[in-house]
C-alpha cells in the first residue's frame, strides 16, 4: 500500500511537470517524449553500503557515517532513519539550544552560567529530541593503550572530547563496551594543580583533588574527571594517527536524555583549548557529509593540495573578535536567487549572524529573509 501510494505521487508529480510544459506551444510536440525511467529498488531506504563511491580526497582525511543506513558500524542499518517532521523537529530544538548558549554567553561569559539559570532561558525542561542525540555524523578512533574503540560524533559547537567511562554513577545506552580506565597504561587523571585544568577548565574539583567537567547539551549533560590518553585515529589510506597525551573527559555521570544513538561520545571541533583542533593545532579542517545513507563521507585536517583541485570549492573567512566564540560565526551579506538579489536590508542578516553548525540538517533564516526567500 505504502509504495503504492508513493507510486502514485511520482507519476502525478509527472503529471504535473507535463501540465507546466503544456503551457508551452514550442513544446507540445516533444513533450510526450519526455520521460524517465525509475527503478522502484530506488524508492526503498538502501541496504548496501558503498564505500568505494566517496572519494576521500587526502591522505589527512577521515571516514565519517551516519548513525543511520548500512554504512553504521554501531547500529548497521538497523537503526530506525528520520522522517522530515523528526528531521525539523530535531533542527528546531538543536537551533533553540544553539540560541539558549549565546544569549547565556552573551550576558555571562560564560558557559558555567548555564547551572544557574532558570528554565525559562533553556530549551526547556524536557525537549523532544536532545541537542545531543541529533547529532547524526561521527568518527571512529582507538582511546588507551592497548587501544579501546569509540565512537565520537563530531560537534562544531563542543570544546572538550568525551567518552562514558567505567565506573559510572549513570548512563546512557552504547551499542560498544564503556571505555575501562583501568586497562589502559597511559590513562592518567588531571589534577585540580595542572595548568591544563586551570587554563582550560572552570577549576572544579572533587575530593579527591581531581579536575572535574561538566557539559551541557541541551537536554541533558555528561560529567566526569578530565584525564590525559593516547588518541588514535586510523586513516585507511595513510595508517594512523596519534595524540598524546590528548586530554578528555572521562564521562561518569552522563544524563539519559543525552542519548547519542549507539555513540560512545562527542569529539569537540570548536576553537577553544580543549577541542581536538586546538589540542592538535590544526589551522584548518573540513568536512563532507553524505547526501545519501549508502555512502560515507569525510573530515579532512589541514589544508591541503587537494583543495585546488574542487573548482567548485569556495572559501569564506571565520568571524573573529575579541571574545572567542562557542560556535564557528560566518559572515552573510546577502541572498540571491537565480541571480536576483533578496530585497533584504544587509542588516537583517547581520542581526542575527550566522553559524556553521555539524549538528543541524536544515539551514535556518531570520523570519524577514525566509518570508522573502519564499
Amino acid at each position: 500500500m505504502y509504495l503504492r501510494l508513493l507510486l502514485q505521487a511520482f507519476f502525478l508529480f509527472l503529471c504535473l511537470l507535463c501540465s507546466v510544459n503544456s503551457s508551452h506551444a514550442e513544446q507540445a510536440e516533444t513533450r510526450l517524449s519526455d520521460s524517465h525511467i525509475l527503478n522502484v529498488s530506488s524508492l526503498l531506504p538502501p541496504t548496501v553500503c558503498n564505500r568505494n563511491s566517496t572519494r576521500v580526497p587526502s591522505k589527512a582525511s577521515l571516514e565519517v557515517v551516519s548513525r543511520y543506513g548500512p554504512c553504521s558500524y554501531i547500529n548497521k542499518g538497523k537503526a530506525k532513519t528520520l522522517n522530515y517532521s523528526e528531521i525539523l523537529l530535531k533542527d528546531r530544538s538543536r537551533a533553540k539550544y544553539i540560541q539558549s548558549r549565546l544569549f547565556k554567553l552573551k550576558h555571562s561569559g560564560s558557559d558555567d552560567y548555564l547551572l544557574k539559570q532558570k528554565d525559562y532561558l533553556t530549551v526547556g525542561t524536557k525537549p523532544d529530541i536532545s541537542a545531543g542525540a541529533s547529532i547524526e555524523f561521527y568518527i571512529t578512533a582507538s582511546l588507551g593503550t592497548p587501544g579501546q574503540r569509540v565512537y565520537l560524533l563530531l560537534d562544531t559547537g563542543s570544546d572538550i572530547t568525551f567518552t562514558q567511562c567505567t565506573p559510572y554513577l549513570d548512563c546512557f545506552k552504547q551499542k560498544t563496551p564503556l571505555f575501562d580506565p583501568s586497562k589502559s597504561s597511559s590513562f592518567s587523571v588531571v589534577p585540580c594543580t595542572s595548568s591544563a585544568c586551570l587554563s582550560d577548565f572552570e577549576p572544579v574539583c572533587n575530593k579527591a583533588h581531581q579536575c572535574i567537567y561538566s557539559q551541557s547539551y541541551g537536554s541533558g549533560r555528561s560529567s566526569g574527571v578530565v584525564a590525559t590518553e593516547k588518541l588514535t585515529i586510523i586513516n585507511r589510506r595513510s595508517g594512523t594517527f596519534v595524540k598524546y597525551p590528548y586530554i578528555f573527559g572521562c564521562g561518569g555521570n552522563n544524563s539519559v536524555d543525552v542519548a547519542l544513538g549507539g555513540a560512545t561520545g562527542i569529539i569537540g571541533l570548536d576553537g577553544f583549548p580543549a577541542s581536538f583542533i586546538s589540542q592538535t593545532s590544526q589551522k584548518y579542517f573540513s568536512y563532507c557529509f553524505p547526501s545519501s545513507y549508502s555512502s560515507p563521507g569525510y573530515i579532512t585536517f589541514g589544508r591541503t593540495d587537494d583543495d585546488k583541485n574542487y573548482k567548485f570549492v569556495e572559501f569564506t573567512p571565520i568571524a573573529t573578535s575579541s571574545t572567542p566564540s562557542v560556535f564557528y560565526d560566518i559572515i552573510v551579506t546577502g541572498m540571491a536567487i537565480a541571480g536576483e538579489q533578496l530585497p533584504v536590508a544587509s542588516s537583517e542578516y547581520s542581526k542575527s549572524g550566522g553559524i556553521i553548525d555539524s549538528g543541524s540538517t536544515v539551514t535556518s533564516l531570520p523570519p524577514s529573509v525566509y518570508a522573502a526567500l519564499r
